[in-house]
Protein backbone atom coordinates (compact mmCIF):
# COMPACT_ATOMS: atom_id res chain seq x y z
CA UNK A 1 0.00 0.00 0.00
CA UNK A 2 1.33 3.42 -0.93
CA UNK A 3 1.61 6.15 1.69
CA UNK A 4 -0.17 9.28 0.35
CA UNK A 5 2.54 11.79 1.32
CA UNK A 6 5.64 9.76 0.45
CA UNK A 7 4.76 8.08 -2.81
CA UNK A 8 5.06 4.56 -1.39
CA UNK A 9 8.30 5.13 0.49
CA UNK A 10 8.44 4.77 4.26
CA UNK A 11 7.79 8.20 5.81
CA UNK A 12 10.77 7.97 8.18
CA UNK A 13 13.08 7.22 5.24
CA UNK A 14 11.79 10.27 3.36
CA UNK A 15 12.19 12.44 6.45
CA UNK A 16 15.76 11.26 7.10
CA UNK A 17 16.85 11.25 3.44
CA UNK A 18 17.89 14.89 3.57
CA UNK A 19 16.48 18.31 2.84
CA UNK A 20 12.95 18.30 1.48
CA UNK A 21 10.97 21.12 -0.01
CA UNK A 22 8.83 23.13 2.38
CA UNK A 23 5.73 21.67 0.78
CA UNK A 24 7.05 18.12 1.30
CA UNK A 25 7.85 18.91 4.95
CA UNK A 26 4.35 20.30 5.43
CA UNK A 27 2.83 17.16 3.90
CA UNK A 28 4.93 14.94 6.19
CA UNK A 29 3.87 16.98 9.22
CA UNK A 30 0.22 16.89 8.19
CA UNK A 31 0.41 13.12 7.60
CA UNK A 32 1.86 12.55 11.08
CA UNK A 33 -0.83 14.73 12.66
CA UNK A 34 -3.58 12.84 10.84
CA UNK A 35 -2.12 9.51 12.02
CA UNK A 36 -2.13 10.70 15.64
CA UNK A 37 -5.66 12.06 15.37
CA UNK A 38 -6.93 8.77 13.94
CA UNK A 39 -5.29 6.84 16.75
CA UNK A 40 -6.58 9.10 19.50
CA UNK A 41 -10.05 9.15 17.97
CA UNK A 42 -10.09 5.36 17.91
CA UNK A 43 -8.98 5.20 21.54
CA UNK A 44 -11.69 7.71 22.48
CA UNK A 45 -14.33 5.07 21.80
CA UNK A 46 -12.45 2.33 23.67
CA UNK A 47 -12.81 4.07 27.03
CA UNK A 48 -10.19 4.43 29.75
CA UNK A 49 -6.98 2.84 28.56
CA UNK A 50 -3.21 3.18 28.50
CA UNK A 51 -1.22 3.63 25.32
CA UNK A 52 2.37 2.40 25.10
CA UNK A 53 4.47 4.01 22.40
CA UNK A 54 7.51 2.05 21.37
CA UNK A 55 10.47 2.04 19.08
CA UNK A 56 11.83 -0.34 16.48
CA UNK A 57 15.40 0.27 17.61
CA UNK A 58 15.70 -2.86 19.73
CA UNK A 59 15.41 -6.43 18.49
CA UNK A 60 13.01 -8.87 20.14
CA UNK A 61 15.90 -10.55 21.95
CA UNK A 62 16.98 -7.35 23.72
CA UNK A 63 16.13 -7.12 27.46
CA UNK A 64 14.55 -3.66 26.98
CA UNK A 65 12.20 -5.08 24.35
CA UNK A 66 11.11 -7.86 26.68
CA UNK A 67 10.65 -5.43 29.57
CA UNK A 68 8.53 -3.08 27.46
CA UNK A 69 6.43 -5.96 26.14
CA UNK A 70 5.78 -7.30 29.63
CA UNK A 71 4.96 -3.85 30.98
CA UNK A 72 2.47 -3.24 28.18
CA UNK A 73 0.83 -6.64 28.70
CA UNK A 74 0.25 -6.09 32.43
Amino acid sequence: MSHPTTGGRQPDRVLLAGPNSRLRELRLLFGAAVDFLRGFRTLHFVGPCVTVFGSARFREEHPYYTLAWRSAAA
